[in-house]
Formats: structure tokens, C-alpha cells, sequence
């Protein structure tokens, strides 16, 4: 019986591709991936961690002067790589399996990232106008794109919901990268970006610093003001949501 059972596990066990799909819907999946056979990688994109930076060095690097405006920046439509659409899931599977590219990203302490997706999406009290996009995740996640929710309340619907169907800005980061799905050639921190940037440059065959402008160090702005937002009760329920993030990536639970 043993045997019949490992038989028909291996039989109908799920493709890569299925499994992907059943953790992070196929439109995110096509945002979030950046694949770049030109550098040999494929960037796994992690908003409030350094992204738009990144984005903005790879399109300086092919060959694209327009790098100021995030519409564009973000805008898969706009940027000269491949993406998920054009030749399906598996293919991106099969070609970082093959070692044909090699899967890159860069990550946060979950903390820092948490409340800078907080202050930068939901925190707007000081804005004469909200940004359509914002009002859209508060309208997603709130149910409310008009009023601003307390830190904890943020929280607390992040904490309700599945992680299919959050946002990539809160989405833990081990599922936004499809952890365990996807073998990562390299996988850098943010706060020692300078270090990553380095490594990320030996992977790809090309100097990269030139296609960055000045690292702004705007993710110590969030550890900064983390005595302002949290609460230990708050800081449990982060550990809680984003247990696998910080013990994938090595970050301590003691608030930074």
C-alpha cells in the first residue's frame, strides 16, 4: 500500500509552475519578476526594499534615460527586459533550474519594512491628495480608501488576510520571492546594500555602480521611528505575521 501511495504522490505531484501559481497570482508573479538575460538574472522585486532603485539602475543599464518618474519605473509596459508574459512561468522556472539565469533579490528587516509600508502607503494625513494607488491598497486592505488607520490597525488587516491575496508592499517576503520554489543565486540585505550592489555586480558580469545614483539610506528612516509606532504588542504580532521572514534572513526579533 506504501508503495502505491509514494507511486501516485510522485504521479500527481503538482508542476513548479502549479505550485507558484498557488501561492502568488499570476499578474503580481508577472510584476514582481524581472527577467534580464542581458546581466544573466532574474530580479524578484520586493517593494519598500530598495525596488525602485534597483529598477531605476536596471533601466539606466538598458539604455533608458527616462528613470525619474515611479509610473515608469513600475510600469512592466515600460521596461526593456522580459517578463513573465512573454514566455510563461515554467520557462522562467526551467531557465533558473538550468542555471541559465541566476534569481537575485534583496530584503529587509521585516520591522523597518512593515512600518515603512505604513507610513509611505497608508500614514498620508500630511498630503494635501492621495495618490490613486494609495487609495487603492486602503481600499484593498482597509476597505476604506479615504480614512488613515492607526499603525496597529494596519497591523491587524495585514494579519487577516492570506498571503495570496495581500499586496507585494506587505506580503511576506519569503512568499513574494517564492522561497523554496526558487533557488536564489544571491539574496542581499538592505542595510548593507553597498555589499550586495557589489556582489549583484560579480553576478551579473557588468560594474553596476555607475547605473546607481547616490544610495539615499531612507530605510534608517523607518528604524529610526520605530519607538514612535510600536508597542510590544504591535512588534508580537509583526514577529507573528513575518515569523518566516525573519528567521529565513537572519534578522533578530529584538526591535532594531
Amino acid at each position: 500500500m506504501m508503495f502505491f501511495t509514494r507511486i501516485a504522490g510522485q504521479f500527481f505531484r503538482p508542476s513548479p509552475e502549479a505550485r507558484v501559481l498557488k501561492r502568488m497570482p499570476l499578474d503580481a508573479i508577472n510584476h514582481n519578476f524581472h527577467i534580464m538575460p542581458k546581466l544573466g538574472i532574474v530580479y524578484a522585486a520586493i517593494p519598500k526594499v530598495g525596488c525602485s532603485m534597483l529598477k531605476a539602475a536596471f533601466l539606466r543599464y538598458h539604455g533608458s534615460a527616462e528613470t525619474k518618474r515611479l509610473k515608469h519605473i513600475h510600469n512592466v509596459d515600460n521596461q526593456p527586459w522580459e517578463h513573465v508574459k512573454d514566455r510563461g512561468v515554467a520557462d522562467m522556472l526551467d531557465r533558473i533550474s538550468r542555471g541559465d539565469l541566476k534569481a537575485v533579490a534583496f530584503v529587509r528587516n521585516p520591522y523597518a519594512r512593515t512600518l515603512s509600508c505604513y507610513i509611505n502607503q497608508f500614514d498620508t494625513s500630511g498630503l494635501e491628495g492621495i495618490p490613486e494607488g494609495f487609495r487603492k491598497r486602503r481600499e484593498q486592505l482597509m476597505g476604506d480608501a479615504d480614512r488613515v488607520p492607526t499603525f496597529e490597525e494596519f497591523v491587524d488587516a495585514v494579519g487577516r488576510q492570506s498571503t495570496y491575496e495581500m499586496n507585494g508592499h506587505w506580503r511576506p517576503q519569503t512568499e513574494q520571492l517564492l522561497w523554496g520554489d526558487i533557488d536564489y543565486t544571491f539574496v542581499g540585505q538592505l542595510e548593507n546594500f553597498d555589499e550586495g550592489r557589489v556582489r549583484l555586480s560579480d553576478l551579473a558580469g557588468h560594474d553596476l555602480k555607475p547605473y546607481f545614483t547616490r544610495f539615499s539610506s531612507h530605510h534608517a528612516g523607518s528604524v529610526s521611528r520605530t519607538g514612535e509606532f510600536y508597542t510590544p504588542e504591535i512588534a508580537e504580532k509583526v514577529r507573528h505575521i513575518y515569523a518566516a521572514d525573519f528567521e529565513t534572513f537572519g534578522y533578530g526579533t529584538a526591535l532594531p
